[in-house]
């Protein structure tokens, strides 16, 4: 994965290691004006309901009102 592979070891693959490959994909440009969408990643109870997930489109910002779909619960 971090070094090319050996031809004597698999002779038929003549490409760049996976991470190469992985560090030369292009990001899509995020827009800060989307509708804010964050994908649960996991999730976890302590004191009522904890998510975890990565800001996918738009801003969060201090007095935001937040609803967690499809269930339209409060955040």
């Amino acid at each position: 994965m971090k070094t090319p592979v050996e031809k004597k070891v698999c002779n038929w693959y003549n490409g760049p290691a996976l991470l190469d490959i992985l560090d030369g994909l292009e990001l899509p440009p995020r827009d800060a004006n989307a509708p804010l969408r964050i994908p649960i990643l996991d999730k976890m109870k302590d004191r009522g309901i904890v998510i975890f997930g990565k800001v996918e489109s738009g801003t969060v910002k201090m007095g935001d009102k937040l609803g967690l779909m499809p269930s339209g619960l409060p955040c």
